[in-house]
């Protein structure tokens, strides 16, 4: 997304294209702070790869059902509301 946001930043773009971007570093929520970048959505990598080893291991130790067909996992959305929050 940062190769966007630096192309509509470099063309004087801002404000007349919409950049709504996938994962979170600083870099983004550098461009976020500019308001070159509306939005991006993170998920969550570390609950992604714990929480499915946690039910595998509790379905095959202790015979627990799995939390439904389908499971959602966590997302967090930032833009120029919260990301002060997250800029360090």
């Amino acid at each position: 997304p940062c190769a966007a946001a630096k192309a509509i930043e470099d063309s004087n773009r801002k404000g007349t294209v919409k950049l709504y971007s996938f994962d979170h570093d600083q870099e983004v929520f550098s461009y976020i702070k500019k308001g070159i970048i509306s939005t991006s959505i993170g998920q969550d990598s570390f609950g992604q790869g714990h929480d499915p080893i946690i039910w595998l291991y509790n379905h095959i130790a202790a015979d627990e059902p799995f939390p439904g067909e389908f499971i959602n996992c966590r997302v967090s959305v930032v833009d120029e509301s919260n990301v002060d929050n997250l800029i360090s």
